[in-house]
């Protein structure tokens, strides 16, 4: 069972987006976690900063 999930949706804010992600899975240790980012089509290359992890 998932105790938290997480749904970020994106658009052209790369650096704001891997903030938030540093900050829910440096806030979520102890508990089980489900992130899912949705991205909008960002230029500025979200989905492949995210990818890389």
């Amino acid at each position: 069972m998932t105790d938290l999930s997480v749904i970020i949706v994106s658009y052209n804010t790369k650096d704001l987006l891997l903030e938030c992600l540093t900050s829910v899975f440096g806030s979520s240790s102890g508990i089980s976690c489900d992130v899912h980012v949705v991205d909008n089509g960002s230029m500025d290359g979200s989905a492949d900063a995210v990818a890389q992890g």
